[in-house]
């Protein structure tokens, strides 16, 4: 580690008081999804049907987790749960950046609200899933479809701030170096960078969490990916061209005991874990009997004991090259 450089951890357990209903979400997605329309066989170029779930189309990437209208509304929901976890759309200590480059942007929520706030500052998202809206956005605000692991399309220290957020399931085992390198290559010296991931597994629970949580390591390895990495990567970032590195964990509740966050965090980890099925199904994981029964006895412990989704957060500044 360089000496110039520290590193700092700090638990966190939050609850905000504001209201994030499903209701209001809900209200708010389908104004959102009528701009989110593409034509079929766009559709059918770029996606692939499983389960009866739509999945990227994308060989090389390992993400599993499907983009279909149904995950839409759970990552608009997940981003509200973590908003009002955090109290704040980013930690990192930005103020007036002039380029952002957010990875993994999901349906574009994070960066429209960002671009709202930031009206100066121009943002650019990248996914391997054109689910962002086409028409209606800020000025300031666009997409483009770019698959990470193929190196990011811009100039060397083109952004003040570089933002990704849950892609830990899109990222093959020995590709995490590569990934913070062209961070550090696209962030300019005094830049920031923000990385919020997790692992996805349980934190806590019984038998029908342990279980659970077999299954979605199996899936990982079939996968060619290991979400568990990203707990530790405070010392690649550093290699990568970041210093004053603050790794922060942080304990998401699952569940009414959780108050308003964690009863819409229950909905929104349910739902990406469910999701998950039609890939173990596909790699052989488990059956879909073995999944029943696990749900089954996961939702009789988010009743009985809380539970939690750890999550890791790093902030580091740009060094000069």
């Amino acid at each position: 580690m360089n000496s110039k450089t520290r590193s700092k951890s700090v638990d966190i357990s939050l609850e905000r008081g504001r209201d994030y209903s499903r209701a209001r979400i809900s209200t708010r997605l389908s104004g959102l999804r009528q701009v989110r329309a593409r034509s079929q066989s766009a559709v059918q170029a770029i996606h692939r049907q499983l389960f009866a779930r739509r999945h990227h189309n994308t060989e090389d990437a390992p993400y599993c987790l499907p983009n279909d209208d149904e995950e839409v509304d759970r990552l608009d929901q997940q981003h509200y749960v973590l908003r009002a976890l955090f109290g704040r759309n980013y930690l990192a200590p930005i103020q007036a950046p002039a380029y952002v480059l957010d990875i993994g942007a999901g349906t574009g929520t994070w960066q429209m609200e960002m671009a709202a706030e930031f009206p100066d500052s121009q943002f650019i998202g990248i996914d391997i899933s054109p689910i962002q809206p086409t028409s209606c956005l800020p000025s300031n605000c666009q997409f483009e479809m770019v698959n990470m692991l193929e190196g990011l399309p811009y100039q060397n220290h083109r952004f003040d701030y570089v933002h990704q957020r849950m892609v830990s399931l899109g990222v093959p085992t020995d590709r995490w170096d590569m990934l913070l390198s062209e961070h550090a290559r696209v962030c300019r010296p005094g830049g920031w960078l923000e990385l919020l991931e997790t692992d996805w597994a349980p934190c806590d629970g019984g038998p029908g969490a342990q279980q659970l949580t077999h299954y979605i390591r199996e899936l990982c390895k079939a996968r060619d990916c290991e979400p568990r990495e990203t707990a530790n990567l405070t010392s690649q970032i550093e290699e990568a061209g970041f210093g004053d590195v603050r790794r922060l964990r942080v304990q998401l509740p699952i569940g009414g005991w959780g108050g308003l966050i964690g009863t819409q965090a229950r909905h929104v980890v349910l739902s990406a874990w469910e999701a998950m099925r039609g890939p173990m199904l596909e790699h052989g994981v488990a059956t879909n009997e073995q999944l029943d029964e696990t749900f089954a006895l996961l939702e009789a412990e988010l009743v009985e004991q809380p539970m939690w989704l750890c999550l890791v957060v790093y902030i580091g500044q740009r060094r000069a090259d």
